[in-house]
């Protein structure tokens, strides 16, 4: 799928962003839920605070851009948990 760069005002609802640790994809096929979630550890339960539901046909330019973002140097801390994909959208 091509892309176009658009550059126009951008309002951003939480200037600050919500913290995420973990993530994971869900797919129906032609939709893809990427939810964003906070993880305990500890109690080992996930809670999703943000989900974004996208076409299967976006991926490989996010897949691009993310690719892009990770060449530019800078410091990694904490952890990242990932889960399982699951099947259908929940």
């Amino acid at each position: 799928m091509s892309h176009k760069t658009v550059d126009c005002k951008i309002e951003v609802a939480e200037p600050f962003g919500v913290f995420a640790n973990a993530f994971r994809l869900s797919s129906d096929g032609a939709e893809v839920l990427l939810d964003f979630c906070l993880y305990s550890e500890e109690n080992n339960e996930a809670k999703v605070i943000s989900r974004v539901r996208i076409s299967s046909g976006f991926l490989s330019t996010i897949h691009l851009k993310i690719s892009e973002a990770f060449k530019k140097p800078g410091k990694t801390t904490g952890k990242l948990y990932v889960f399982p994909e699951i099947k259908g959208i929940n």
